[in-house]
């Protein structure tokens, strides 16, 4: 098939034919494969271009999803299927990305935690529910919970959020008989433990009254 021109746009090259047919493909590939005007494209080659573009924009598709925040494995694989990239293509990208220390489940997973407890102040089930979400193994996520010595942090967490929420109450003419249990059940949506919860009512004195 032979090659009328070649028309650079964008990051990409599209090479029009004598027949007036087109293909688009990314620059680095139109610029490795060498292809001027009049050359004759095989349709070997041509298939080769195409594979080679796919995995380009694959690659980059991951690098830009990563650009913005870190991505577990699952999170990605889910993205770039989503785009309609092959799957099996999308598989060898990220497992290349993973062998060089791009995408690292266990550093997400470290992260997620760190960020769940000090900024959304999440509770231990919050947190692992939404680990599993992002595709994080049951293994990575004990081990990246047990490297957080998380206890103190998360049931002084649990104490501010119900101090705040007991004012939100007490404003709403809840019942005094009603508030543990409108506590436990607030507290328990954001992911504490029974036993943190239990050991925050404790300590919680429900006839505070709000400071001016």
């Amino acid at each position: 098939m032979i090659i009328s021109r070649l028309l650079k746009k964008g990051n990409n090259v599209i090479i029009f034919f004598e027949d007036n047919s087109k293909i688009k493909i990314d620059y680095e590939v139109a610029a490795k494969s060498g292809l001027r005007s009049n050359d004759d494209l095989s349709d070997e080659l041509r298939e080769k271009l195409l594979e080679q573009d796919l995995r380009i924009r694959v690659r980059n598709g991951a690098f830009n999803y990563l650009g913005r925040r870190h991505h577990s494995f699952f999170e990605l694989r889910k993205k770039l299927s989503a785009k309609g990239y092959d799957k099996e293509v999308i598989d060898e990208t990220l497992n290349g990305l993973k062998d060089k220390g791009y995408i690292d489940d266990e550093d997400f997973a470290k992260r997620y935690i760190e960020e769940a407890v000090l900024r959304k102040k999440s509770g231990t089930n919050k947190i692992i529910a939404g680990l599993y979400q992002k595709g994080i193994s049951r293994e990575i996520i004990n081990r990246a919970m047990n490297s957080f010595d998380n206890d103190a942090e998360m049931t002084q967490n649990a104490f501010e959020i119900a101090k705040k929420k007991l004012i939100s109450l007490k404003n709403r003419d809840i019942e005094k008989n009603k508030l543990k249990t409108k506590l436990f059940s607030f507290l328990s949506g954001k992911g504490y433990s029974s036993d943190i919860i239990k050991k925050v009512l404790s300590n919680l004195d429900l006839n505070q009254e709000e400071e001016y």
